[in-house]
């Protein structure tokens, strides 16, 4: 009997599997949020202070990130460090439902992005070769973070949720030279690395209907996503510099970005679990950017930044690889939004005797590769979606810091928030659920020169 119990439990779990996989496709508007940004700042908690208004004005440690040809304008060595304490919230739908009975709920559950973490480091160093100056540059930073979580009541009692860690790096190393007075060039070379990992536990997320013993009554399901990437690029950077003004501008080259996906699921069924594991290769295309700023000092003490960054991310195409024969790969639009940041950032610096304390604002406007989801209906066969304008933000900024000399210290604060209303039809759900986007980050960055 016992041994039957497993066959039968086997074949079941055999026969469901394709509604267990469509419980989870369905539960893709949870995961399909706008949350997960392209990071187009630098580093540098001064920089953050005003706004990511950095361009023209790249200076110190950091300098790499932003124009790598504001590198050869180094008198000194530059070190640097960034930390970041982040506490982002969102909040997005989630369906949850027994796909045996087509029956669903649908609810909003709040996403926190919740860390304090190493966000950047930098250096500089100033050199001489062949009778000409030269600067060296490079560091690491953090370009997506990925680092989410969230709950949501499972259908049949307890708590589904879902946790993203870690996120995408960039490595780098940068090169300048000076083309005349005044006048520098300079190329960063980026490689991407690192990845994230994501589970999530859907908790009696089946039931059957059995009294075969040790036949369960409820099903929980374990899926595990890993992912690591891959990838190089460039930034080539004209920095200027003539008495109270300096600008700058830089070309970010398209490149490939590749993500080697494990996909693993489990269903979690005593004395006999199973699942299934995917392997698929996503490689993004990312067009050519474009970022300018310029910055003036129009007193000894005050500085004023402007920035400009294009990104034409609705050129962008996707390229999916699965290991599976008979699962066919495709090239596809993900009909993402084209990306135009407008900053801007002022700083007036005070001499407190023992030191220089600078006082920081900006603004900047923070735009979503995703539209607004308006309006959302869907069954078993069928979604349809009508979108909205652009997703977008404006984030507000403010900072300060201790400069001693050759050390210092720099604090900044970002906060904003956006939200709009979306209307979704599922089964027997009809609901209006509004969705969120608020950020709040704390920045502290420590250099000195030497």
């Amino acid at each position: 009997m016992k041994k039957f119990s497993v066959v039968f439990l086997a074949m079941a779990l055999m026969a469901f599997m394709p509604l267990l996989t469509h419980a989870q496709v369905n539960q893709a508007l949870s995961t399909l949020n706008p949350y997960l940004d392209f990071n187009t700042l630098g580093g540098g908690a001064r920089a953050a202070g005003m706004g990511g208004a950095f361009i023209g004005l790249s200076e110190g440690e950091f300098a790499y990130s932003w124009n790598p040809g504001a590198l050869i304008f180094f008198q000194k060595n530059y070190l640097g460090i960034q930390l970041v304490s982040a506490s982002d919230k969102f909040t997005m739908p989630v369906l949850n439902g027994s796909p045996s009975l087509d029956i669903y709920t649908l609810q909003s559950a709040e996403v926190k992005r919740d860390h304090f973490s190493l966000d950047v480091g930098g250096f500089g160093v100033p050199f001489s070769f062949l009778d000409r100056n030269w600067a060296v540059g490079g560091g690491y930073r953090n370009i997506y973070d990925m680092d989410t979580k969230y709950e949501y009541p499972s259908f049949y009692g307890d708590l589904n949720n879902v946790t993203t860690t870690d996120g995408v790096d960039a490595v780098s190393l940068a090169l300048a030279g000076l083309l005349t007075d005044g006048l520098g060039f300079g190329i960063t070379a980026n490689s991407y690395v690192r990845g994230y990992e994501r589970n999530s536990w859907n908790l009696k997320a089946f039931e059957f209907q059995s009294t075969i013993d040790p036949f369960p009554d409820t099903l929980d399901i374990w899926i595990n996503e890993t992912s690591h990437y891959s990838g190089v690029n460039f930034d080539l950077g004209l920095a200027a510099s003539y008495g109270i003004f300096k600008g700058g501008a830089v070309i970010h080259t398209p490149y490939n970005l590749k993500q080697n996906v494990k996909f693993t699921q489990t269903f979690m069924a005593a004395p006999l679990p199973g699942g299934t594991i995917n392997r698929i290769t996503y490689t993004t295309k990312f067009p050519l950017g474009f970022s300018a700023g310029v910055a003036v000092a129009p007193f000894e003490k005050l500085t004023l930044a402007m920035d400009l960054d294009s990104r034409p991310m609705s050129k962008a195409k996707i390229i999916e690889n699965w290991e599976a024969i008979e699962m066919p790969d495709s090239e596809y639009d993900p009909n993402w939004e084209n990306l135009t940041q407008f900053r801007i950032g002022a700083e007036y610096t005070l001499d407190a005797g023992f030191a220089s304390l600078p006082l920081r604002l900006g603004f900047r406007n923070d735009p979503s590769i995703k539209k607004e989801l308006l309006n959302w209906t869907g069954d078993s066969t069928s979604v349809t979606s009508t979108p909205g304008k652009q997703i977008k933000t404006s984030i507000f900024t403010l900072g300060s810091g201790l400069h001693f000399g050759k050390a210092w210290i720099d604090f900044a604060y970002q906060f904003g928030s956006s939200s709009y209303d979306s209307h979704i039809i599922y089964f027997n759900n009809d609901k209006n659920i509004e969705q969120k986007r608020d950020y709040s980050r704390l920045l502290i960055s420590a250099g000195m020169y030497f």
